[in-house]
């Protein structure tokens, strides 16, 4: 299988189907970039050897004070994977930013399915940036955004 066409195939058509602002591929990286509201973006990274695509987002990096309580708040949701659809949260370095991440099988993903991913992805998305920004303090209803639930247009 070709998971290169077939994940720049995909890329091709997400950009319009979700009126991302670009989507631009890092040659000889297997790597995309899908900017949105000229500001946000998603990391779309291909690993050829698995036939798997996997989402990553920067949500900022919390208020020292604050960031051992949003470490734990990480630790639960993580332990929600079934729940959250296999989304998780990390570090992207000791003592940096926070990235959202879901990873799917290529072999699972058409355009529909694709854009139901990443509709919900981005609603996780910003719901934990205001978490980390400490605009949002109650994780609960992030708990029940599963990025799996799929939404008839």
């Amino acid at each position: 299988m070709d998971y290169y066409a077939l994940t720049r195939q995909l890329m091709l058509e997400i950009g319009p189907a979700m009126d991302f602002d670009e989507v631009t591929e890092v040659k000889d990286k297997n790597f995309w970039m899908m900017t949105f509201n000229s500001y946000f973006y998603i990391e779309a990274d291909l690993d050829s050897a698995l036939g798997s695509l996997s989402f990553t987002m920067d949500i900022g990096q919390p208020e020292t004070r604050r960031r051992a309580e949003l470490l734990e708040s990480m630790m639960v949701y993580n332990s929600l994977w079934k729940q959250t659809g296999g989304v998780r949260l990390a570090l992207e370095e000791a003592n940096g930013h926070f990235v959202l991440i879901v990873e799917r099988n290529l072999m699972q993903l058409d355009i529909i399915e694709l854009q139901n991913l990443l509709t919900n992805y981005i609603k996780a998305c910003m719901y934990w940036k205001q978490i980390v920004e400490g605009e949002i303090l109650d994780i609960e209803p992030v708990l029940n955004l599963n990025v799996n639930h799929m939404m008839r247009v």
